[in-house]
């Protein structure tokens, strides 16, 4: 109930124009999308952004966990890692397991954002179920 108030929050807010509010990367929110953000969801970790952080570790976005990195500026060429290692994040059909398997919405979210799996590759929370979950 706390999660819908926000994002009925954002989207009044946006409505009304005097504060600049909006939604994270945090995954698809089904009926709120083009509400509560200023682009519909998309994750863009490995396909259009890479990240690098403080111990030179090539990430696709700096909110993915640590143990997720594809490289190291210090060890690697950042292009041949760029090229050849994001196929994880390229590639969601991996994704489309547990709560995504048969999920009419997936084809929106591919599995939701990266930064939301845990170490073994399971989803740790669905943005859209929590929503359908709370009506």
């Amino acid at each position: 109930a706390e999660f819908v108030r926000l994002l009925d929050f954002i989207r009044d807010t946006r409505r009304e124009g005097r504060i600049r509010a909006a939604y994270a990367c945090e995954g698809f929110l089904g009926g709120y999308e083009g509400e509560v953000r200023d682009t519909l969801y998309n994750c863009t970790a490995g396909v259009s952004t890479a990240s690098i952080r403080i111990d030179g570790a090539i990430s696709g976005c700096t909110s993915i966990r640590s143990d997720f990195h594809q490289g190291n500026i210090y060890r690697d060429d950042f292009h041949e890692v760029w090229e050849h290692r994001f196929e994880k994040f390229r590639d969601r059909a991996w994704t489309r397991k547990d709560q995504c398997a048969d999920c009419a919405m997936f084809r929106y979210c591919r599995g939701g954002g990266m930064h939301l799996y845990d170490g073994d590759g399971r989803l740790k929370s669905c943005r859209y179920a929590r929503l359908r979950s709370s009506k």
